[in-house]
This record gives C-alpha cells, sequence and structure tokens, in this order.
C-alpha cells in the first residue's frame, strides 16, 4: 500500500492510500473539538467514491470526526485505466 499523510492542524491528520482498487480516506482528531471535513474532488476520472460517502453530488466527502476518533471513507477504481484526480479540503471545527 503507497499512502500519503497530511498535517490538517488543530491535532487532526488526514491520511489516504491504495489497498487493490480502493482508495481509502482516514481522517484522526486527536484534539477537543468536533472536526468537520469535506474532501471535495474538482476531478474525477475512473474513480467513484462509495455511496455511503457521498454528499453534494457525486464529488465531495464529508466527514464528521469526534475528538479522539477517526473517520474513514473510500472511493473505488471504475476502470483498468489510469486513474487521476484532483482534490481539495474544506475544514472546520466546533
Amino acid at each position: 500500500m503507497s499512502s500519503d499523510k497530511y498535517g490538517m492542524g488543530n491535532d487532526c491528520d488526514f491520511a489516504s492510500g491504495w489497498v487493490g482498487s480502493h482508495l481509502w480516506m482516514c481522517a484522526f482528531n486527536r484534539g477537543k473539538k468536533v472536526w468537520k471535513l469535506n474532501i471535495v474532488f474538482e476531478r474525477m476520472q475512473n474513480l467513484k467514491i462509495a455511496k455511503r460517502f457521498r454528499r453534494d453530488g457525486d464529488h465531495v466527502i464529508s466527514l464528521v470526526v469526534h475528538p479522539n476518533q477517526k473517520a474513514v471513507a473510500y472511493a473505488k477504481r471504475t476502470h483498468v485505466e489510469k486513474v487521476a484526480f484532483k482534490w481539495y479540503f474544506e475544514q472546520c471545527w466546533e
């Protein structure tokens, strides 16, 4: 599995990586406030977000991560050709 990890500030981290044909995304909250994270896909080629994680159409994942918890979501490769995507994060704390 290859993976990437991002420090998001306020004791929160985001990690992503491939396992087989699935792109897994995990948000970790070690802070004391509820963390809301939207992962907005500006571009998705040969990739589809799992239905239960989709928000605002087919290109946004919304995660709510309570203190000392983690939240996980995934997307699946839809074709054997190369997967391409571009995303950005929207986040807030309560």
